[in-house]
C-alpha cells in the first residue's frame, strides 16, 4: 500500500501547488488586468467626451464669429442710412424729438398723430 500513498501524496502536492500558484499569481494578475482595463476604459471615455466638447466649443465659436460679423454689418448699414442727408426727414425728426437739458433725446408725445 505504500506505493499508493506516495501517488496520492504526489497528486496532493501537485494540486496544492496549483491552488497556491493560482492564489498567488493568477488572482492578483486578474485583479491588475481588470484595474488596467477599467483605467483604459475611463481614459477612452474621457477622450471621447473631450472630443465632443471640443466640437461643441468650436461650433459655438463659429456661431459667435458669424453673429459678430452680422452685428457689425447691421451697425454699418444703420450708420450709412443715418449719414444720408434728407432735409425732410431731419425736419420731421426735429419736430417729433427734442434734446432735453440732461442731454437725453425724448419724443414730444403730444405731436404724434
Amino acid at each position: 500500500m505504500k506505493p499508493r500513498s506516495r501517488g496520492f501524496s504526489l497528486q496532493f502536492l501537485v494540486g496544492s501547488y496549483f491552488i497556491l500558484a493560482a492564489a498567488i499569481l493568477i488572482v492578483p494578475g486578474l485583479l491588475l488586468a481588470e484595474r488596467s482595463l477599467r483605467r483604459r476604459l475611463h481614459a477612452e471615455r474621457l477622450s471621447q467626451l473631450a472630443a465632443a466638447m471640443n466640437g461643441v466649443v468650436f461650433g459655438i465659436h463659429e456661431r459667435v464669429v458669424a453673429a459678430e460679423a452680422r452685428a457689425a454689418r447691421l451697425a454699418a448699414l444703420i450708420t450709412a442710412e443715418g449719414a444720408i442727408p434728407d432735409p425732410a426727414a431731419a425736419g420731421e425728426f426735429d419736430r417729433l424729438v427734442m434734446r432735453e437739458p440732461d442731454s437725453a433725446w425724448r419724443s414730444r408725445k403730444s405731436l404724434f398723430d
